[in-house]
């Protein structure tokens, strides 16, 4: 079976038409504006607003069994959620990636215990940032799904018959459920406050059931609508035919085969003002303009009625409010008249003429986007919610650009990003057109923002469009030459980017040019010799010294260390021209590049010996060695204590860790202090260093019977400071860390750290024999007992 989908505007205008051949599972939007389409079989196409296909992957590719198909799809944001006919739930959470990532999450049901309805509730109004899927089963409860597995909510005492319809408010707080007797209840998210009942008095099922904002629930039958508020209170409507509702975040769409209609909620801005015998001062400010335009001699009264000028203000701020939340522009225009004639009795100042102005911007903005072309209606709180730039966005999906620069201009925003935009899509869209016209179309639009516009991207959504030509000329308009040179690597241009770069007399450009080539490996590609034929001479020829030369071949050759031919060629150069200490320390980099440990001990030891034969590097011999010591040192702790936590480490991670360890394995503990000695001894460790090192290990053993015994040992190099800080970054018990305090020698010292730990009493006596107020103000400032506060105050007035 095949049939096409037509794709509309709001207005009705024919946009595209999506030929399909598989039976639909489920079709709707995405906050992005592209249609997802799901087959029974799982398979997921994503259209753009006309009609081209983005995206294509399949739903059940997590899921083993062959025979499974969609029996249900819920599409939000920009995610995804199915059911299959086993009651197993597949899940993607973003469509828009290049190859989005499908997850299955298990119900714990099976089709003999099947679902009967389910929604979603999106990982941003969940409390584990999850994903929930909340499902309705046979035995009248509700099934929470999340990637950790189900949870039953235990809600049989709550409902009295299986729930077959379901859905989650915008803001995430309220799932509304109708069940079979014709009951909607409306709770909680979390399941734990029942906020409505409401009895339809009917117990057939609804063809659908969505919320219309954040606080009433629609649900449709065959011939009406049920609207039903948040106290309880409804309305119908008739509804010759079904209409498809689409919930928004302060109302909803409802669309048949002939309209498009929106249905809101009353704006409260506007029920102060049009509620029967409402006594708001936005009323009755409205009310005078009313009785004025009638020639009423009771419109003095009304404006009179209303007292100060900040209540006047106020009354203006109302009507403009409403005036933005309105859709009729006759009526908006009727809202701004009664505020600009509130302004005549408002003093200056109590009224921002900006606000007034910003609103009449909006309106202006949202009436044009109202019309059949371009067809985006959308409501005050949704385009506050989008933002401009957001809006911007969509009009470029629809190719409205001349709308777009017009309220880009009009609300003195960038139009840097409206032109790239229309920029590449004539790339890929005017085939028909020859490149020099074209190249000199963008080069005239984009002349007055020449300071911002990347040509670059341009350029390459030529390349992508398979226009070579334009491409290279569109690179040559102004565009710097390192940004050029990037382009033409990501074209493949390899030759002509080496010339570009060598045109710049600029090593890393040049550098960069014939080694950065993006999407490729480092050793394929241009052949090595051909490329060095290429460079070098044209190097020597220009305006680089030998330096320069030098320096540029040396650092191509390591951009490819790890291919033979130039790690060869590397060594030959290092040898030649700088001798066997720049060797050797390439020797090294190459052995611990490799990440084994004898490599790094045979490159270790090859550099040695070329350190040894070169006059005027004992300072790499000496490093050298010393990391061949301690080297062989972590390897032997390793094999000896049974840990994989001393290679690669530095000597004061390695000392540090020599510490831990014997902090935590009492029966090796005295030989790992040993070694920690010895380490010390054999790498000249200051006992400062030492004592920090240990201190540090020690506190983070959690064990402060260790700190205090190694602050007794003997008189501390470093002092006492370091043991207090260290037991108190580890929270160790103030008791504890009391001992050490008292052990200071300064009053100074002591007292600070008393105030640290809240040890109050202490501080406030030794705060008065210092004779320091300033501590008492600490100490008053920080505590919270009422009689330390009262003491503090006291002693205070005596040292006064």
């Amino acid at each position: 079976m095949s049939f096409s989908l037509s794709r509309a505007g709001s207005a009705g205008l024919h946009l595209a038409s999506i030929p399909c051949k598989a039976s639909i599972a489920g079709v709707s939007w995405t906050v992005e504006e592209n249609l997802v389409i799901v087959d029974e079989h799982g398979c997921v196409n994503l259209y753009d607003m006309f009609g081209n296909l983005q995206n294509s992957f399949a739903m059940l590719s997590t899921i083993g069994a062959s025979d499974q198909t969609i029996k249900h799809v819920v599409v939000w944001n920009v995610g995804l959620v199915v059911l299959t006919n086993h009651m197993v739930l597949a899940a993607c959470d973003d469509t828009n990636r290049q190859s989005p990532k499908v997850y299955s999450m298990e119900t714990g049901l099976s089709p003999l215990q099947r679902i009967i309805a389910m929604t979603v509730l999106q990982p941003r109004f969940t409390s584990t940032g999850l994903l929930e899927v909340i499902v309705s089963t046979h035995d009248n409860s509700i099934v929470v799904v999340d990637v950790h597995g189900p949870e039953d909510q235990l809600l049989q005492d709550r409902f009295q018959a299986p729930i077959v319809a379901m859905a989650a408010a915008p803001n995430g707080r309220f799932v509304a459920c109708f069940t079979t007797s014709g009951i909607l209840t409306v709770l909680s998210a979390s399941f734990t406050t029942k906020v409505l009942d409401f009895d339809t008095a009917t117990s057939q099922q609804p063809l659908d059931m969505q919320w219309c904002g954040e606080d009433s629930v629609l649900l449709q039958w065959s011939h009406f609508i049920l609207m039903i508020g948040p106290y309880g209170h409804w309305l119908k409507f008739s509804c010759p035919a079904p209409k498809h509702i689409i919930p928004e975040i302060d109302c909803c769409r409802m669309i048949s085969t002939t309209s498009c209609e929106l249905l809101q909620r009353v704006p409260s801005q506007i029920e102060l003002i049009h509620r029967i015998g409402s006594t708001d001062l936005a009323a009755m400010l409205y009310d005078a303009v009313e009785a004025l335009e009638d020639g009423d001699p009771k419109a003095d009264d009304h404006i009179r009625s209303v007292a100060s000028s900040e209540q006047i203000a106020l009354a203006i701020r109302t009507n403009v409010s409403a005036a933005i939340a309105e859709m009729t522009p006759r009526q908006q225009m009727k809202y701004m008249q009664t505020a600009a004639y509130g302004k005549n009795f408002c003093q200056v100042g109590d009224f921002c003429a900006s606000a007034f102005v910003a609103a009449a911007r909006e309106m202006r903005v949202l009436n044009h986007l109202r019309l059949p072309d371009p067809g985006i209606c959308i409501t005050s709180k949704q385009y506050s919610v989008l933002g401009s730039r957001t809006l911007i966005a969509r009009l470029l999906i629809r190719q409205q650009y001349a709308l777009a620069m017009s309220i880009s201009e009009y609300l003195a925003l960038d139009q840097c990003d409206i032109l790239i935009h229309w920029a590449c899509a004539q790339c890929s869209r005017s085939r028909s057109t020859a490149d020099c016209l074209l190249t000199d179309l963008i080069r005239t639009r984009f002349h007055p923002y020449e300071c911002c516009i990347p040509y670059v991207q341009v350029a390459l959504a030529a390349h992508n469009a398979s226009r070579q030509a334009l491409a290279r000329a569109l690179i040559e308009s102004g565009v710097a030459m390192h940004e050029q040179v990037e382009v033409l690597l990501a074209l493949a241009e390899h030759a002509l980017a080496v010339r570009k770069a060598l045109e710049t007399c600029e090593v890393d450009i040049i550098l960069f040019a014939i080694s950065g080539k993006p999407n490729h490996d480092k050793c394929s590609g241009v052949d090595k010799s051909e490329m060095e034929q290429l460079v070098f001479p044209e190097v020597r020829q220009s305006a680089f010294d030998d330096a320069d030369v030098y320096a540029l071949s040396i650092r191509y050759h390591k951009w490819h260390a790890g291919c033979k031919y130039h790690s060869e060629r590397l060594h030959l150069l290092l040898s030649t021209y700088s001798g066997g200490a720049s060797l050797g320390i390439n020797i090294v980099e190459e052995g611990y590049r490799d990440g084994k440990l004898e490599s790094q001990f045979r490159a270790l030891h090859d550099a040695l010996r070329l350190f040894d034969n070169t006059k005027g590097a004992y300072f790499q011999h000496k490093v050298t060695e010393d990391q061949i010591h301690l080297l062989s040192m972590q390897t032997e702790y390793e094999h000896r204590f049974g840990v994989s936590c001393f290679v690669g480490m530095s000597v004061t991670e390695t000392l540090y860790n020599l510490v831990a360890l014997g902090s935590s394995q009492l029966e090796t503990a005295s030989s790992l202090q040993l070694e920690a000695f010895k380490m010390q001894r054999r790498f000249k460790i200051p006992d400062r260093r030492f004592y920090y090192v240990k201190i540090r290990a020690l506190a983070a053993s959690g064990k402060v019977e260790l700190v205090q015994s190694f602050a007794m040992e003997r008189k501390s190099p470093v002092g006492y400071k370091p043991f207090i800080d260290a037991c108190i970054q580890h929270n160790y018990p103030t008791r504890e860390v009391a001992k050490l305090v008292n052990r200071l020698s300064s009053p100074e010292e002591k007292v600070d750290y008393y105030v640290q730990l809240r040890l109050w009493d202490q501080a406030i006596d030794l705060a008065i024999r210092l004779r320091d107020p300033n501590v008492l103000c600490r100490v008053q400032d920080l505590c919270s007992d009422a009689k330390v506060v009262a003491l503090c105050e006291e002693y205070k007035s005596r040292l006064h």
